[in-house]
């Protein structure tokens, strides 16, 4: 997941630079379009977590205990990621009026963007390096089936609590 939330960043900070920023802040419509869409996702990753957890409920830990034996690609799991970041308005709007603040006045609005991204996501690949080094040493208590499944049953209810509360803001 951290590969896609920089790829999530580095394409909401060229689209701020090609003005979507606006867009969503101007545009009441659109911004409860992507809210809508963003609680759907939302609510379907958290049901879909939550039935995995029920699913794993019942079986036995494997010899190699990973998520790795749910058959999942690597593919299809940055997929889901990137989705379940890009459904995020709030997120997206953090991130596409966080940057254009550090832009020097009267500089080339495109090319300091682009620099500025690149610059978060170097920050962002070491601080999502380390993460997962940190995670990758504990693979073994986070494997075992109890607490695997506790986890999902965690991530899918606040999936579904922050989609639900994403469809009901005004």
């Amino acid at each position: 997941m951290p590969s896609t939330l920089i790829a999530f960043l580095g394409a909401c900070t060229l689209v701020a630079a090609l003005g979507l920023t606006a867009l969503l802040t101007a545009s009441e419509i659109a911004y409860d379009v992507m809210r809508v869409v963003g609680a759907v996702v939302l609510v379907a990753f958290g049901v879909q977590a939550l039935r995995q957890a029920r699913r794993s409920k019942g079986e036995a830990e494997t010899a190699e205990g990973g998520w790795e034996s749910s058959g999942k690609s690597g593919w299809s799991a940055y997929r889901a990621g990137l989705l379940l970041n890009l459904a995020h308005p709030k997120a997206a709007v953090l991130a596409l009026s966080f940057l254009p603040q550090f832009v020097p006045p009267g500089a080339p609005h495109l090319p300091a963007m682009v620099g500025l991204a690149a610059l978060w996501v170097v920050y962002e690949v070491g601080h999502y390096g380390l993460y997962v080094w940190f995670v990758g040493r504990l693979k073994a208590v986070l494997s075992r089936t109890g607490v695997r499944r506790r986890l999902e049953q965690v991530s899918g209810g606040v999936l579904l609590l922050l989609g639900v509360r994403m469809a009901l803001e005004g």
